[in-house]
C-alpha cells in the first residue's frame, strides 16, 4: 500500500510520512539497528538484524504491492527518523483481519509527537484497507509507549510472561494489546 501525508509536529518541524520503497532499504536497516541498540523495548538485538539490503529491498517492495500492508517511513529533513508498520497476521481467511502493528523511533527524536503521527496515519491506511482489528504488543515497563497506546485506543486483552529473555538472563513480560476498528 502507498501511503503519504504531512505533519507539523509542535516545535514547527515538518513531519513528512510516506510509505518506504526499495530504494529506503539501506536507511531502514540502519534505523532498525540503531534503535535496537537505543532500548530494551525491542525485540531483537543490532546484531540480529541480518536482512541484506537486496532482501529488505525485496520486502519493502512486496509491502507497497500489497493493498492490506504498510511500512511507513517518518522523515525529517530526509532523513528517517522512524518507522511504523502494519502487516497481516497472516494470509488465511479466517485471520485476514487482524493487522500486526510495529513501530520504532529513534531516541533522538522521542517525545516530539513523531511515534503519535506514525500510528495515527497507520491505523488510518489500516482501516482504508479493510483491517478490522490492530494488534501489539509492548514491554510491560515501557510506560510511555503504553500511554501512546491507549490514548489513541488501544486495550490490554492478555500478558504473556517472560516472553522476552535479554541476554543478561533477565525476562520482560508482553502486555498484548488490540484496537478494534469495527464496532462489536
Amino acid at each position: 500500500m502507498r501511503w503519504e501525508s504531512r505533519r507539523m509536529l509542535a516545535n514547527g518541524e515538518m513531519l513528512v510520512l510516506r510509505s518506504l520503497t526499495a530504494q529506503d532499504a539501506p536507511a531502514g536497516l540502519e534505523l532498525t539497528k540503531k534503535t535496537s541498540a537505543e532500548t530494551r523495548n525491542m525485540s531483537r538485538y543490532p546484531d540480529e538484524v541480518r536482512m541484506s539490503e537486496e532482501q529488505e529491498a525485496a520486502f519493502l517492495q512486496s509491502v507497497l504491492e500489497n493493498p492490506r500492508a504498510l511500512v511507513l517511513g517518518a522523515f525529517l529533513s530526509g532523513q528517517l527518523i522512524g518507522m511504523c508498520s502494519v502487516l497481516p497476521i497472516g494470509p488465511q481467511e479466517r485471520l485476514r483481519h487482524r493487522g500486526g502493528l510495529g513501530i520504532s523511533v529513534l531516541r533522538a527524536y522521542w517525545h516530539r509527537g513523531v511515534a503519535t503521527a506514525l500510528m495515527e496515519n497507520c491505523i488510518r491506511a489500516a482501516e482504508e484497507a479493510g483491517i478490522e482489528q490492530i494488534e501489539l504488543d509492548v514491554v510491560s515497563t515501557n510506560a510511555r509507549a503504553r500511554a501512546i497506546y491507549e490514548r489513541l485506543g488501544f486495550q490490554i486483552f492478555g500478558l504473556n510472561r517472560r516472553a522476552m529473555k535479554y541476554r543478561d538472563g533477565t525476562y520482560a513480560d508482553l502486555i498484548l494489546m488490540r484496537l478494534d476498528l469495527i464496532s462489536p
